[in-house]
């Protein structure tokens, strides 16, 4: 024990003393530090907020912080900080922010096959599309509208799969698009042998793809 801790063992702060640590305290870590603000306090902001213009820095700061602002280019700054294959798929996705390859992030994908957007629910399913785009062998795709039933746990569920693919010989495809690390999880092999079944009785074949096979 130091002989500062010795001298104050077992004394207790003046109230201006701890006055004087609350000030100290925060400036060093904001107010809101860990904390969420509530649905009533975000309406506030955002009704504050409408209509206003940000600033440049403001700008950069949002930039830092989320990664990319739409309509803007990615700073040379935060482009260096990303790992070289995030680089390679930034250069090579026709100018998608590198935030939707994250796995929760909701786009829409211009297909010239189908001549219409496509909805993707990750980055993923993002990069699924543009491969489905690129594979000459597909005739078309959408999102899946076919609803399959399962049970889990002696409870039944409903389970939406991402794509539906028809090939040029007519061949139809199920497809599910996993992280590599969510497809051996008790829930999602579940929901694949009902889905497997279901292709089986309806003369469909079921896919899952992952990060390692699009």
């Amino acid at each position: 024990m130091r002989v500062k801790d010795k001298m104050f063992l077992g004394q207790k702060h003046t109230k201006a003393t701890k006055d004087k640590i609350k000030i100290v305290r925060k400036k060093q870590f904001p107010p809101m530090l860990g904390k969420t603000h509530t649905k009533i306090t975000k309406l506030k902001i955002s009704n504050k907020l409408k209509g206003r213009k940000l600033s440049k820095k403001t700008k950069l700061k949002m930039m830092g912080r989320v990664g990319w602002l739409k309509g803007k280019t990615m700073p040379s700054y935060i482009k260096n900080k990303l790992s070289i294959a995030m680089i390679k798929r930034i250069n090579n996705n026709g100018g998608v922010s590198p935030a939707n390859y994250s796995k929760r992030r909701y786009g829409r994908f211009y297909s010239k096959k189908n001549n219409k957007y496509i909805r993707y629910e990750s980055g993923y399913e993002l990069m699924a599309c543009k491969s489905f785009e690129k594979d000459d062998s597909i005739k078309s795709y959408d999102r899946c509208k076919r609803v399959i039933k399962y049970y889990f746990n002696k409870y039944r569920h409903r389970y939406l799969p991402d794509y539906e693919i028809t090939y040029n010989n007519g061949v139809k495809n199920i497809i599910e698009i996993k992280p590599n690390s969510q497809i051996k999880k008790e829930k999602n092999i579940a929901k694949f042998k009902f889905a497997n079944s279901y292709c089986n009785k309806n003369g469909l074949k079921f896919k899952t793809l992952t990060e390692m096979s699009i």
